[in-house]
């Protein structure tokens, strides 16, 4: 349980990182995709730990 919390306060950092990239350089920007990906890994990491008892 203790862990999920940690992964959802990563999540809301990365989240707050990637806006503020979006809005310097634009959706298409590679600093922005790359942002993006890590997001989405800690996505991942959050749905799996959610599916395991």
């Amino acid at each position: 349980m203790r862990g999920r919390k940690v992964i959802q306060q990563q999540i809301e950092l990365k989240r707050t990182e990637l806006n503020k990239l979006a809005q310097l350089y634009g959706l298409q920007d590679e600093r922005v995709l790359k942002k993006s990906r890590e997001l989405d890994q800690l996505l991942n990491v959050l749905a799996n730990a959610r599916n395991c008892p």
